[in-house]
């Protein structure tokens, strides 16, 4: 590897370079998440980052910091050609766990998946602040990234006590976590865009054990719901939308007593080679036929009904629920040591995802049930095309500028969030089952509701309508841009989705 200290004084020429570079997503190549950069970098220590950034601002040239890649779309960067990205992989140290404290450091590189294993093995846990396996916290605090809870912190940023950021300066900045001071509520969600997260002290507890359970419920028993009242009792817990045979899946997950035998590892993303292939015929032969897509939908359907678990000592599936163990595991998982993740297998997918009000959330489904029987009254009925269903996920209010479970007076947003996240199949040719469906949801969606986008999971399109109809609370934004012009007053921290909302 080059010393991108070395290549940060080399900034100002490397981006006359006309060789494109891409970063892609967690789907792999031909999914870019950053189309056309000058140079990817891999620092492997805070002070190549400090150099690198020093290099840029003297050239005046746009930078970005990536992690795990967990953007669905092409907006982590900025369109600007000369765009120099550094990766925070090599940055990877845990160290100093405090359980007095109950507080462990880490680098910007950090998984969670790497950090839930150092600290189980230290009988700690980070708690519910948690998302998926291949995800830095770096990025997620960054992003506003968030488990579903209504009644614990799950944002990410709530288990974050200081951040070390390295400015548009390149000075490396330390802030301790001040719920009353816009500069760590703007930190907390900052899309990546007050500079680089560098290390983070975390909030940590005593190891323990979750049960999961799960329930079949009829569509027309949720839509009628308390759904607040469904989900607040639970340390955490979802919902699994299939609309095409009128089902939900009631997930939910709470503590037991570590003396549990149970020790379960979920299965989240990976599949078999025979489940791919199979997957593969219904779902391709459905951007065609809704018949097929009834059928792939059932097959989920039955699939998702039974445990995705395993035990973790002998690999042996769970068949039947609640089943239980440590928390990270039961309520993340991983992959199975024999399979593969979906898009390995040559499985991918759109997604959108909006949070709404969890006090308008009959409204919000009731509404998206008309959109279905409107579609399959034209002939085109909608089902489910991914294995899990729409995910409904919930958020407890964490007042920061950015995130999607801020408060804002628009709406009551005091009782949390519900995050409608609704993924389809994207065919082999890049197309989808009626494609203009989920493109007229999304409009009626953002034009009707209060509401906010999450900000890896939605394409430009989507962006550009949650611009149009005014969904971002404009006096947070000029809060969280008085912060930046303190911190990045040249604004070479740069992405799509900043320069669309103007920030």
């Amino acid at each position: 590897m080059i010393h991108t200290r070395f290549l940060a004084c080399l900034v100002p020429l490397l981006t006359q370079s006309v060789r494109a570079l891409v970063v892609n997503t967690f789907d792999g190549e031909g999914f870019p998440t950053c189309a056309n950069v000058a140079q990817i970098l891999y620092p492997t220590s805070v002070d190549e980052v400090v150099s690198i950034v020093k290099g840029a601002a003297a050239s005046n040239t746009p930078v970005r910091a990536l992690g795990g890649g967990h953007s669905w779309y092409n907006t982590s960067c900025s369109d600007d050609p000369k765009t120099v990205v550094f990766k925070t992989e090599y940055l990877n140290k845990i160290s100093n766990l405090n359980m007095q404290e109950g507080t462990v450091d880490i680098e910007a590189g950090v998984t969670f998946l790497q950090l839930a294993n150092w600290l189980h093995q230290q009988n700690a846990s980070i708690g519910y602040t948690l998302v998926n396996w291949n995800i830095t916290i770096a990025g997620a605090i960054a992003m506003g990234a968030h488990r579903s809870s209504l009644r614990e912190d799950s944002m990410v940023a709530a288990g974050a006590l200081s951040l070390d950021i390295v400015n548009g300066k390149g000075e490396l900045v330390h802030i301790d976590r001040d719920m009353n001071n816009d500069t760590w509520l703007a930190a907390t969600t900052s899309l990546g865009l007050l500079g680089a997260i560098v290390r983070i002290k975390f909030k940590v507890r005593p190891d323990f054990k979750v049960y999961a359970d799960q329930k079949i419920l009829d569509e027309k028993d949720v839509l009628n719901a308390d759904i607040y009242g469904m989900i607040a009792p639970y340390a955490t817990a979802n919902l699994w939308w299939w609309p095409g045979i009128k089902k939900f899946h009631h997930r939910f997950y709470d503590e037991v007593a570590i003396t549990d035998p149970g020790n379960s590892l979920q299965n989240t993303f990976s599949i078999s080679q025979f489940d791919a292939t199979a997957a593969e015929l219904l779902l391709e032969g459905g951007l065609k036929s809704p018949t097929l897509n009834k059928i792939a939908e059932a097959t989920f359907f039955g699939i998702w009904s039974l445990p995705n678990f395993r035990d973790n000592t002998t690999q042996l599936p769970i068949i039947l629920w609640p089943t239980t163990g440590y928390a990270y595991p039961v309520l993340i998982g991983g992959l199975y040591p024999d399979q593969k993740p979906e898009w390995e297998m040559g499985l991918h997918g759109y997604t959108f995802e909006l949070a709404f009000p969890v006090t308008i959330a009959n409204q919000v489904l009731k509404r998206i049930r008309q959109l279905f029987d409107e579609s399959a009254a034209q002939g085109r009925p909608m089902t489910s095309t991914y294995r899990s269903g729409i995910n409904l996920k919930f958020g407890k209010a964490f007042p920061d500028l950015l995130s999607q479970v801020t408060e804002t007076g628009e709406a009551d947003w005091s009782k949390g969030v519900m995050m409608y996240d609704h993924p389809s199949y994207r065919g082999k040719n890049g197309g989808r089952y009626n494609d203009a469906f989920y493109h007229n949801l999304a409009k009626v969606l953002i034009s009707e509701f209060p509401c906010r986008p999450h900000w890896t999971k939605n394409s430009r399109e989507v962006f550009q309508l949650v611009k149009e109809h005014g969904k971002l609370d404009a006096g947070h934004l000029q809060r969280f841009e008085a912060v930046r012009a303190q911190f990045d007053p040249q604004r070479i921290f740069k992405s799509y989705v900043g320069e669309t909302f103007g920030m």
